[in-house]
């Protein structure tokens, strides 16, 4: 029988100074409203996303229809577990049970974002910040509790990480620099456990390649 949970619009966390997490039934996805070292790799301005996706081959599972994160929407690439994400400086292959958000608000520099069956969400956007150390430490923490975990490996990059409390919302968040620009990773549940989305994120992270 189909669920009849229907997840509703998870908010931007913003990177910036000042900005306050919503609270929502899963994580918020870190805004990005603009790239320190690098033009941004998706345009505000229009539909067409600078990611590509590869099709593992297998059918698409039918279910619920996909949530989405805003009003105003730029549309990314869908995508299923084995597909293969390709953007400007990097690619990553989709884990077995997620899928992509199809969109995302123009106002947010999201470079992927995915979800599984329990509204899990794993997101990945373009930092403002200085360096990682800043962005998953300092300015997270003005606008939730930030406690610094171990160093994670990214794409074969350390990355520093935190887990981060706001609202009844327990994420992880991993940062890391490549090539001047900063990139943030969030992931939290919904319904399922922290330690599942932070595995899954570590599968993420494994098959991360940047360019």
């Amino acid at each position: 029988m189909p669920s009849p949970y229907t997840p509703s619009p998870p908010a931007a966390w913003t990177a910036e100074p000042g900005g306050s997490p919503t609270a929502g039934p899963h994580p918020t996805l870190p805004a990005a409203t603009g790239n320190r070292a690098t033009a941004p790799t998706t345009s505000r301005t229009t539909s067409t996303p600078s990611t590509t996706v590869t099709p593992s081959g297998k059918t698409a599972s039918t279910g619920a229809s996909k949530p989405t994160l805003s009003a105003t929407m730029t549309t990314l690439p869908a995508c299923k577990g084995g597909d293969v994400v390709t953007g400007t400086s990097w690619n990553v292959k989709v884990p077995d049970g997620w899928k992509c958000f199809e969109e995302t608000a123009s106002s947010v520099q999201v470079l992927i974002a995915i979800y599984d069956e329990g509204m899990d969400v794993i997101s990945i956007t373009v930092s403002t910040a200085k360096d990682a150390a800043t962005a998953c430490g300092s300015d997270l923490a003005k606008q939730a509790t930030v406690v610094a975990q171990p160093d994670t490996i990214w794409g074969g990059k350390t990355a520093k990480t935190a887990k981060v409390t706001a609202t009844g919302i327990v994420a992880q968040a991993r940062c890391v620099e490549s090539k001047g620009t900063v990139y943030m990773m969030v992931g939290a549940p919904a319904r399922g456990t922290l330690d599942s989305v932070v595995s899954t994120m570590t599968t993420v992270s494994t098959a991360w390649v940047w360019k």
